[in-house]
């Protein structure tokens, strides 16, 4: 049940990231669903399922993306596990926790892309990304969160009842 779950929200994350989201740019960036339901589930569920859902949202983020494939996989793969530790001793029923697991992991992510694209070979203006897309896609992540994070803990309550 509860990889079903996990999939459907994968999934609707990604429909809603790539149509409506992408029209409603805030900040001049726009949510990334995916990396939000990814960070939250690591939060409340734990390794196991930590990892396949950081490595399914990346898959799928890697078919629909430009960037170069497998850039988001790694990425995911990495924050998953970092977030499972980094909150595995504080109350992960609680929105607090999970802001700061958005702001952090917004920026881990959004780094590491950065990093993969310059390896790749595209020119990164580091300076100019960093304050025109890292940090807006940070905050705009944070304050994005508690829709995220309140629906799957709820979900993922149910779904462990």
């Amino acid at each position: 049940m509860i990889i079903a779950l996990g999939i459907l929200f994968l999934l609707g994350g990604l429909l809603l990231q790539g149509s409506v989201l992408s029209h409603l740019p805030v900040l001049g960036v726009r949510v990334d669903l995916v990396l939000l339901i990814v960070l939250a589930w690591s939060v409340l569920r734990g390794f196991p399922s930590a990892i396949a859902m950081a490595w399914g949202g990346g898959v799928l983020l890697d078919l629909v993306s430009g960037a170069p494939f497998g850039a988001h996989t790694f990425t995911l793969g990495l924050l998953a596990p970092a977030t499972v530790l980094a909150t595995r001793h504080l109350l992960t029923d609680s929105l607090l926790p999970a802001l700061g697991i958005a702001l952090a992991g917004t920026l881990c992510y959004d780094l590491v892309l950065l990093l993969a694209l310059q390896a790749s070979h595209v020119p990164v203006a580091w300076a100019a990304a960093f304050w025109s897309l890292v940090v807006p896609s940070a905050i705009v992540n944070t304050l994005a969160m508690p829709l995220v994070f309140v629906p799957l803990l709820r979900a993922a309550g149910r779904a462990a009842a």
